[in-house]
């Protein structure tokens, strides 16, 4: 697995403790010392039976799952994740890695529950808007709160109404997890625990609606 852009000189740092799952040992090994670079702990799975055997242990602040590999396929071990939250840590966010053409990369990735997808070869500026969006970056602690929340809410949020609107309950209820555990202020706060009532209470409708309400939030 290459990296394009190479040639940034200066890379930012981030907090955090990241887990990549790929088949392929090269490409293991190259994003992981990628990421290594920005600052994070780093830990590597070669399968998606050892990715969960990993996650049951330890918990992650970001996942990179490659889609394609033998045996456990990248969507089952999310599917396993977000059906079983509290044994593998379901509000993590979910990277799809995928050497797909461009056209396929969006096709209902958000849909399953994947946080966002990253192309191979790992494109520099693409990987630090991810890591931007769901870590927080060493070199700008003084970045004002309610922008970080909106980057932690907005992609999990348009995840969770896409799985809601086709219906994909289960999907749904992992990333609702996931939502409820993003960082908010207290207007955010207030309409996310309208929205778990409302889930509770199966009005899905109801649940759209907030959700579109937390969504001009975030304007």
């Amino acid at each position: 697995m290459e990296i394009a852009n190479p040639k940034k000189s200066e890379l930012p740092q981030f907090s955090g403790r990241a887990l990549v799952v790929d088949d392929n040992s090269v490409n293991l090994i190259v994003a992981s010392n990628v990421l290594k670079k920005y600052g994070l702990t780093v830990d590597k799975a070669s399968s998606g039976e050892e990715a969960l055997d990993i996650l049951s242990n330890v918990r992650y602040d970001i996942l990179f799952l490659d889609l394609r590999m033998p045996g456990m396929s990248g969507q089952e071990v999310l599917e396993k994740i977000r059906t079983s939250p509290r044994e593998y840590g379901g509000g993590i966010p979910v990277i799809a890695l995928t050497a797909a053409e461009e056209g396929e990369l969006t096709d209902g990735l958000t849909a399953l529950g994947f946080a966002a997808y990253l192309g191979k070869p790992i494109d520099r500026n693409a990987l630090e808007e991810l890591l931007e969006c769901f870590l927080k970056s060493g070199k700008d602690p003084e970045e004002p709160e309610r922008e970080n929340e909106q980057k932690a809410l907005s992609p999990i949020l348009s995840a969770f109404q896409a799985a809601l609107a086709e219906k994909r309950y289960r999907v749904s209820e992992g990333l609702l997890k996931q939502l409820l555990e993003c960082p908010a202020g207290e207007q955010q706060k207030e309409v996310r625990n309208r929205l778990k009532a409302a889930w509770d209470a199966f009005d899905y409708k109801e649940a759209m609606k907030l959700c579109e309400e937390l969504a001009e939030q975030a304007e």
